[in-house]
């Protein structure tokens, strides 16, 4: 008998923050402009990519189809190494009047520079006049420098053969590559992008609502009253913050699916890219991504509460997407070795697992509590500091 009150007070703070979800998801969704950010937003990550991808696709299939032409001074002192050009498919033309400007402004990839004591020998030095600070070249650059080593290997072997040695001396060590990466192919580069796409999606996906539940009621003077209602602080502060959650998670689940289906897309339509992640993978990064998305909408919240205007916080919260995003650009560069204090670091162990997941590696069960835990802790932390600030009412009569 003595414990019915329990219950009923028990669930009481339940009840409460669910009809404040309720109002507030009813508001949002009646608000058109809130739709289609929520629609709008997860999708410009995905566009992004995909029109990166498409651009160097066609690029570099422009390139392999193309004949390459590289712009040589001197090619009359070297025909035999002309000739072995054109076998392998490179033809060497008259080089610009200027050739350093040429390479430095981009109208040609690179020079060749045959001195005239190369004239009738076999061992002379070519020059290479190159600018590695643009990207577009280096596929010609790799195959000129290809080319030239293949070259010289062959009249090494050669002029080892008339003096009847071993061929085998020239090179006593033959190095094999083997490419160990999945897949190896361009696309893979750009696939490692998703990782600070979806960061910065994580925490801009319910900004919007953050503010609008926050700094937004402030100054439409809506709050004061709900602050008066018969609601304990923090249950009324839990509804909120589940409305900008489920925003933010719906946000995701868009994102996530304009990747797999862009990417796809486009990967099908090229002919020679490597196919996107599949739709397990994602489903994985949407469960990993659940409890920062928790942590977003709490430092959403918390930030946007403290900010004396709506535009205020709307600059702060526009910001902060930058913070956990750059950090995940460095991984697509660098992708990140499964250390357990990068898992217990908030942000960056999210970040350490959709790299792995999109490399096709599988994530160790123990970096993935971890990483739940501590960044649900630090999301509670930051709730219980929104749960301050709105205990304290002078705070929302600034303006």
């Amino acid at each position: 008998m003595t414990a019915r009150p329990t219950e009923k007070a028990g669930g009481r703070w339940l009840r409460h923050s669910t009809v404040v979800l309720v109002k507030e998801m009813r508001d949002h969704l009646r608000d058109r402009r809130s739709l289609l950010l929520g629609l709008v937003y997860p999708l410009l990550g995905p566009a992004l990519l995909g029109g990166l991808l498409i651009f160097a696709s066609t690029n570099f299939q422009r390139q392999a189809g193309a004949e390459l032409s590289v712009a040589a001074i001197g090619a009359e002192h070297a025909p035999g190494l002309v000739e072995f050009f054109k076998e392998n498919g490179v033809t060497l033309k008259p080089a610009p009047a200027n050739p350093r400007a040429a390479v430095r402004t981009g109208k040609v990839p690179l020079v060749l520079v045959i001195p005239p004591e190369a004239a009738g020998r076999d061992r002379f030095t070519v020059r290479m006049l190159i600018d590695l600070n643009r990207m577009a070249n280096a596929s010609s650059t790799v195959t000129v420098m290809e080319l030239l080593n293949a070259f010289s290997k062959r009249t090494a072997r050669r002029l080892m053969e008339a003096q009847k040695l071993d061929p085998g001396m020239v090179q006593p060590i033959v190095i094999e590559h083997i490419n160990v990466a999945h897949k190896p192919n361009i696309a893979s580069f750009f696939y490692n992008m998703i990782t600070p796409l979806v960061m910065f999606m994580v925490f801009l996906g319910g900004a919007h609502i953050a503010v609008d539940l926050t700094a937004g009621e402030r100054e439409r003077g809506s709050l004061e009253p709900l602050l008066s209602a018969p609601v304990e602080r923090w249950e009324l502060l839990l509804g909120k913050s589940g409305t900008a959650f489920l925003f933010t998670l719906f946000s995701m689940i868009v994102s996530f699916a304009a990747f797999r289906v862009i990417l796809g897309a486009v990967a099908a339509g090229s002919g020679g890219l490597a196919p996107p992640p599949d739709t397990r993978v994602f489903i994985d990064m949407f469960v990993v991504a659940v409890p920062l998305m928790g942590l977003a909408v709490t430092m959403q919240i918390a930030i946007a509460a403290v900010s004396r205007s709506m535009k205020e916080a709307q600059i702060y919260l526009g910001l902060l997407p930058v913070i956990p995003a750059l950090p995940g650009v460095a991984m697509a560069f660098s992708p990140p070795g499964a250390y357990a204090w990068m898992a217990a670091t908030p942000g960056f162990g999210q970040m350490m697992m959709f790299s792995h997941l999109i490399s096709g590696q599988e994530v160790d069960p123990a970096h993935l509590a971890l990483s739940a835990i501590t960044t649900t802790l630090l999301a509670l932390a930051f709730f219980l500091w929104s749960v301050h600030l709105f205990k304290r009412e002078k705070i929302f009569l600034l303006g």
